[in-house]
């Protein structure tokens, strides 16, 4: 209720006049009003009940029933082609009490297979409950119990199968930012934890979550043991399951994220013409793509998206592109914000605003604690410094070099040699004179960067083309 007026604002034109024609019928002349105001958002709320000669409580009802108007259009409009198996259910009330035994469990029984043909088995349970009560007085009573228990057992496993997904998630987005071990060990355990499940529990849905999280650790972590399948198998695999519920909204997901840890893995193995089909399916979502951000590691495809557009020499369409849409995203989710705003300032480094990047990647800084994430703070300051150099603000990317080398000595856990020579590179761009002494002096810190610069902790992948500009002019 306290995010009506966001909510209207967030529907489409096809809602909204659909919501207005049906008030307009209905003589709902209060709703129309509110409705239309909330979306012009002109009026406060003080003023609406003044305008109405409404009450405070007459007018949380008003909007309580627009509320419940607005749920059920949104609800209408996102059935489509399983609309008729969740009127069913709906309906199983009636098939109980209302309806022959004979002719009730035939319907229970299409709707079971419905069901099942629809990738919908977290929904039996509810079918297998009535079948139980219809079958109160005969044999199969014993029969439809058992099922009910099985589908019971299921849909808690499902539902921690769901929940060991959002957690892995949101362990490797940590990881991703900072390497901890403990991080890592945790992701090993949730691991672990899926494997145990889907042991037990040998379902279609819970083989996808399976799969998605070991995938993801082939790709994004070190975790690859000998037994475990390979990762294009395993992709295959969880392909082959989402074709068959292709009108399932939640399998649609699923495909995505599939074409999303393809393209990962193909450019991992430099298969870059296969690579690019799975590049453009999740491009096509890229507006709405960060809201998966508890089912993969969303975020990613941000620092992916750089990349491919280097490769294609279309960098500078980045920034374009970006102000031409209105991105929806969890502003809970730090770890997506965080990368969300990094992804925008390196935007707009390629598009050549060097003072709009580092003042967003000033934004970073200032809002961002980076008291468990040092390796993204190194990388983002690390980014920083290179900008600022870009446009010879040599005594703040001096500050900043100064400052990340004692916080890389004064820590022991990691070494961060590439950080190091990176920040070396950056010492003798300052202090660049033109002499061949020096451009050779780059050229070798260059390729040290490169040569330490390697597997789960490298950094600056987004300035690789930037990188080999560098390196053509030093050589």
């Amino acid at each position: 209720m306290l995010k009506l007026r966001a909510i209207i604002n967030q529907l489409d034109l096809e809602n909204i006049e659909s919501l207005e024609n049906l008030f307009i019928l209905n003589k709902a002349e209060n709703l129309l009003f509110l409705l239309q105001e909330y979306k012009k958002n002109n009026l406060s709320d003080n003023e609406i009940i003044k305008h109405l000669n409404y009450n405070k409580t007459s007018f949380h009802t008003l909007k309580s029933r627009l509320y419940d108007k607005i749920q059920a259009q949104l609800i209408n409009d996102s059935m489509g082609d399983r609309s008729d198996i969740l009127s069913q259910l709906s309906n199983i009330p009636k098939y109980c009490y209302e309806t022959p035994r004979e002719t009730a469990g035939a319907i229970l029984h299409k709707l079971e297979d419905d069901l099942k043909s629809n990738g919908m088995s977290g929904d039996l349970i509810t079918v297998y409950s009535a079948l139980k009560k219809i079958h109160l007085h005969t044999p199969k009573y014993y029969e439809y119990s058992q099922l009910y228990n099985k589908h019971l057992a299921y849909t808690m496993a499902l539902e921690k199968a769901e929940e060991l997904l959002g957690s892995f998630i949101k362990a490797l987005s940590e990881y991703y930012l900072s390497k901890s071990v403990s991080i890592y060990e945790l992701l090993h355990f949730i691991k672990m934890e899926i494997v145990n499940i889907f042991q037990l529990n040998r379902s279609n849905h819970i083989e996808i979550i399976h799969n998605i999280i070991i995938v993801h650790l082939h790709l994004f972590t070190k975790q690859h043991q000998e037994n475990e399948e390979a990762t294009d198998d395993l992709l295959e695999k969880t392909e082959k399951i989402i074709q068959k519920y292709q009108n399932n909204n939640l399998y649609k997901n699923y495909h995505y994220i599939v074409s999303f840890l393809r393209y990962e893995y193909y450019t991992q193995i430099n298969e870059q013409n296969k690579a690019q089909k799975y590049f453009e399916e999740v491009n096509s979502t890229f507006k709405n793509w960060l809201l998966l951000d508890n089912l993969c590691l969303a975020f990613h495809f941000l620092f992916s998206r750089i990349n491919n557009y280097c490769q294609r020499n279309i960098e500078q369409s980045l920034d374009i592109e970006n102000n031409e849409i209105s991105f929806l995203l969890d502003t809970d989710n730090v770890f997506t914000i965080l990368n969300f705003k990094f992804y925008t300032a390196i935007s707009k480094f390629y598009a050549g605003k060097y003072k709009e990047s580092t003042a967003l990647i000033n934004d970073i800084i200032n809002t961002t604690s980076f008291k468990d994430i040092l390796n993204a703070e190194i990388e983002i300051k690390l980014c920083q410094a290179y900008v600022y150099i870009k446009y010879k603000e040599f005594e703040l990317a001096e500050s900043i070099i100064r400052s990340l080398y004692r916080k890389i000595k004064g820590q022991n856990e990691y070494s961060y040699d590439n950080a190091i020579a990176f920040s070396k590179i950056l010492s003798l761009l300052i202090t660049n004179d033109g002499s061949e002494k020096i451009k050779s002096k780059i050229l070798k810190s260059i390729r040290l960067f490169e040569f330490e610069n390697s597997g789960e902790r490298k950094m600056m992948r987004f300035l690789e083309k930037d990188f080999e500009k560098l390196k053509l002019s030093f050589s």
